[in-house]
């Protein structure tokens, strides 16, 4: 695991920034950050994502379903992850037997075992 700078994309949803990956019904499967705290996946899950570039993030923003959300996008510090595809138990589609990324992950996706939001970018 090494430490990497990355770019969070979060959706701001009551005062508290969560993963915009998930759809706003999913509140059971939300992941909170919180500002300059370690934010790591829950037990039993595979890793967190963010992105290599300022300019791949803000794809994902401007592509991202959820759009109508109010999102941010933050510099964060990160642990690299040594997993090599997103995986739940709680979705199907999600699973540890993909060896890699699903296709619908934008270019530039990184897998992190953890990741500090630093400051807010846009």
């Amino acid at each position: 695991m090494r430490e990497i700078y990355v770019f969070k994309v979060v959706r701001v949803e009551s005062k508290r920034l969560v993963s915009a990956i998930y759809k706003p019904c999913d509140n059971e499967d939300l992941i909170t950050y919180m500002v300059g705290e370690p934010t790591r996946p829950r037990p039993g899950w595979g890793p967190l994502s963010a992105f290599e570039s300022l300019r791949e993030a803000l794809v994902f923003r401007e592509r991202n379903i959820y759009a109508i959300y109010p999102s941010e996008i933050w510099l964060a510090r990160a642990k690299s992850s040594s997993e090599k595809a997103l995986w739940q138990p709680t979705r199907p589609f999600y699973t540890k037997r993909h060896p890699k990324l699903p296709s619908w992950c934008p270019p530039g996706t990184v897998l992190c075992d953890e990741i500090t939001l630093i400051a807010r970018v846009m």
